[in-house]
Parts: structure tokens; sequence; C-alpha cells
């Protein structure tokens, strides 16, 4: 769910989505491991003042607010979210963590609402160190958060794992109950996902072994249908053999009632109020 502080949550998709896209960017961002703001056009002049980051933060979550409601066309701001991950970028290289770390946050939900995913995933890296320079737990958890849930959105369960459970730690260490429910659920949708793969995974197993071995997957089946042939006979044989003993016993009770049930003091067999059978 974009735009909660807590970070994306996962959600079934109905069709299509962006995995795909999604996982080339992950790839190509491993394969440059170069800053956020590499081969983007940088903001024009410098960056003097937290008054400038501030409006640009701003700006950011304005832009995300109007594309989301349909008010604005996603084409018409390229150059200016272009601009913004250049502000990011000229904020990590002046070491100004804080704004950095603020700047991510706005910029986030934007470049995951634009599917610019490997802008998003190089300002997550960025946010990331920030939060880690400022010894911000919140905001690593945070970061760590949103990484891990791109990993799962992308079919890279692994490392989804990886990255969620440390964010789902961090916040579980500083009490941020809103942002550890959020992370649970997306550990949900891992474990569930895993699962129905575990589940895949062993049915096309069983079908690719009777397709590769189909002589010995008759075998197996005729043994299987011998072995339950073989257990309903012995089954049956032992339940005429109970049947028998069940009826030996109770002739000799009966033969042996005389000597203790029909004695001076004692009532006659048939008015025992039990009996054996």
């Amino acid at each position: 769910m974009l735009g909660d502080p807590a970070g994306m949550t996962i959600v079934p998709a109905d069709s299509g989505g962006s995995p795909d896209s999604l996982a080339q960017a992950l790839a190509q961002e491993r394969k440059e491991r170069e800053p956020a703001a590499a081969g983007v056009a940088p903001l024009a002049g410098a960056v003097d003042d937290a008054a400038a980051v501030t409006s640009k933060v701003e700006r950011a979550v304005k832009l995300f607010t109007e594309i989301a409601q349909g008010r604005l066309d996603p084409a018409a701001v390229s150059d200016e979210v272009d601009a913004l991950v250049g502000l990011l970028g000229r904020l990590d290289r002046d070491e100004r963590w804080a704004e950095a770390l603020r700047t991510a946050r706005s910029l986030a939900t934007l470049l995951a609402l634009l599917a610019r995913w490997l802008e998003l995933l190089k300002s997550l890296k960025l946010a990331l160190n920030a939060a880690e320079q400022l010894g911000d737990v919140s905001g690593q958890a945070w970061a760590l958060h949103e990484l891990g849930t791109l990993h799962l959105a992308a079919g890279e369960r692994a490392e989804a794992e990886r990255l969620l459970s440390q964010a789902r730690a961090m916040r579980e260490q500083i009490g941020d109950r809103h942002g550890l429910a959020t992370t649970d659920r997306n550990l949900r949708f891992l474990c569930r996902d895993l699962r129905a793969l575990i589940h895949c995974e062993a049915r096309e197993s069983v079908f690719d072994w009777i397709r590769h071995k189909p002589i010995a997957a008759l075998a197996l089946a005729a043994l299987v249908s011998s072995a339950w042939a073989f257990g309903a006979v012995a089954v049956s044989r032992l339940a005429v053999r109970s049947a028998a003993v069940g009826r030996l016993r109770g002739s000799r009770l009966s033969a042996a009632d005389t000597s203790w049930a029909s004695g001076p003091g004692m009532p006659a067999r048939s008015a025992l109020p039990w009996t054996i059978r």
C-alpha cells in the first residue's frame, strides 16, 4: 500500500503487475552498484540551505498525491522527478544524512507509483546508509522493509526474508507496533508463497518421475494395490479369528458360572447386571 509511513504492503496481483521489470531493475542495480543519482541529470545549482530541501520534499509529496488521484500526467513530471533524484544524490555526497533520509522517504512512494524501480532501489540504499550514519533505527527498519518488499515482489524470496526479518527485529526493538504489523503482513505473505511453491514443486516432481519412469510408476502402483489387498484380507482374517476367540471365551465363562454364581446365597447367572460377549 503506497503512502503508508510504515512502508509498502504486498497484496496478491489480480493480473499483470511489474515483477519482470522490477527483477530487471534489481539485476541492473546489483551490476552497477553506483550512487543513486548516476545517469540522472543533476539538480541545477547547489542546495544551500535546509529550506530548499524542505521545499523539494514537500513537492515530492504533492506530486505523488496528484498523480495518485489522476490529476497529473506522470509523463509531464519526468524532468522534475529526475531533479528530485539528483537532489538526493547530492545530499548523500555532501553527507547531509538527515536531509537525505527525509528526501528519500518522500521520494520512495513517488518512484514506486511511477514504477521507476532502479531509481527507487538506489534511493533506498542511500536512505539505509543515511539512517545508519545517523543511528536512526526507525529509518533503517523502514529502508530494510521497503527493500525486502521489493525483493519479495520480484520473487527473490531468500533476500526478501533476510531484509524483512531485519526490519521486523528493529521495529520490535523500538516498539513500532504499526511498522511491525506492516512487516509481519509481508512476512506472512512470504510464508504462504513458500508453502505454495513447495507444494507445487513436490507435485511437479512426482509427475516428472511418472513421465520419465512410467514402468517404475506402474510397478509401484501394482505394489501398493497388492499391499492394500493383502491388508484387507489380513484384517478380514483377524476379524474372523477375534470372533472365534470371543465365542470360545464366552462358552468357558458360561461353563464356569455354575461354580460361583449359583452357590448358596448367590443370584442365578441370568440375574447378573453385566455380561461378557
